[in-house]
């Protein structure tokens, strides 16, 4: 890398944790959860609040909000099954609900569709891991406005075939 590349290249702006999180598309438990796992780096500042450095250019960037604001299938690639893995154990869909700010309802729904694990019958407990990771598509697909459903039928977030119009939803409801 030359030093002009290097004077060139965009500096990371840091944000606070609620911040971070909307420009990413993600709820504050799922970027949280991120963090603790070491995929997305933090550190704390000097009054104790979460701060995130982003880049805030489009080029790539290992931080999921590099990828351009319009580009929901990229964001929606970017997510894998495999990076929720860590979060052991059961909810409750009440506590899935609270800890991750998705409507119960919506939960429900994910249940019956098989998006998410569950079992037993009141109160069904599901699984922590699946539900952080529908979490993850759900706020970016809430964020674009977007309609299409959460997952493919190999359990992958379901890529728009028209991105444009999910961008057109968006610019029309703000």
């Amino acid at each position: 890398m030359t030093v002009s590349e290097t004077v060139l290249s965009p500096l990371p702006r840091v944000f606070p944790l609620a911040e971070a999180a909307r420009r990413m598309g993600v709820s504050e438990g799922v970027l949280r959860n991120m963090i603790q796992s070491g995929q997305i780096p933090a550190f704390q500042g000097p009054d104790g609040q979460m701060l995130v450095p982003m880049t805030t250019d489009k080029s790539p960037s290992t931080l999921p909000v590099a990828v351009a604001d319009d580009d929901i299938n990229a964001r929606l690639a970017a997510i894998k099954r495999e990076d929720f893995a860590h979060l052991e154990g059961e909810v409750t869909l009440t506590e899935a609900s609270r800890e991750f700010g998705i409507p119960r309802g919506t939960l429900r729904d994910w249940l019956y569709r098989g998006y998410i694990r569950g079992k037993g019958k009141y109160p069904v407990r599901v699984s922590k891991a699946d539900v952080a990771y529908c979490a993850a598509i759900y706020q970016i697909r809430k964020r674009f406005n977007s309609r299409a459903p959460l997952l493919d039928k190999d359990g992958n977030p379901y890529l728009l075939k028209e991105p444009e119009l999910a961008r057109l939803r968006r610019l029309a409801k703000s």
